[in-house]
């Protein structure tokens, strides 16, 4: 689900990378509303060819989020699920924190659980602590607006 109060500038999909045999579970849609402003459409449960798909993804598109704007904070939200298999977490992990290193990385990211999310009281921990392990600033959230309020203030932050 979109929300209709942003116009979609760019816009990017796991759909469109081809990086296994093996079919990915879960989808995740990239959508630039604003400056500095990554929103991630995630509808799982994932796997280990999702979060390889993922990576490669970023690999293409966060070079040039970087040298657009310098730095900028993003906004996962979940629908469906947001469940996730181990060996996918396990396989994010040291990509992000190698991105973190090269400047790669988002400053911060918000994580959009709302009430209906399957798996919301055992995934956040997770994701809160890939992130954490990463050494980016994360936060968890139950709706789109208070998200995105804390992104535009660390985005505000950080430019001070």
């Amino acid at each position: 689900m979109l929300h209709k109060r942003f116009i979609m500038a760019m816009s990017y999909s796991t759909t469109s990378i081809d990086i296994s045999q093996f079919r990915q579970h879960g989808i995740v849609n990239l959508e630039i509303p604003s400056e500095r402003v990554v929103v991630y459409h995630a509808h799982g449960p994932f796997n280990r060819e999702l979060a390889q798909a993922l990576v490669k993804l970023e690999q293409q598109v966060c070079p040039v989020f970087k040298a657009k704007w310098g730095y900028w904070a993003d906004l996962c939200v979940f629908s469906e699920s947001c469940l996730v298999l181990e060996e996918a977490i396990e396989y994010y992990q040291d990509y992000l924190k190698s991105f973190k290193a090269e400047g790669l990385s988002p400053i911060a990211s918000a994580f959009i659980y709302s009430p209906e999310v399957e798996g919301r009281s055992l995934a956040e921990n997770i994701y809160q602590q890939l992130y954490q392990f990463a050494g980016v600033k994360y936060a968890g959230f139950s709706n789109f607006d208070d998200g995105l309020n804390w992104v535009n203030n660390e985005l505000l932050l950080y430019h001070c």
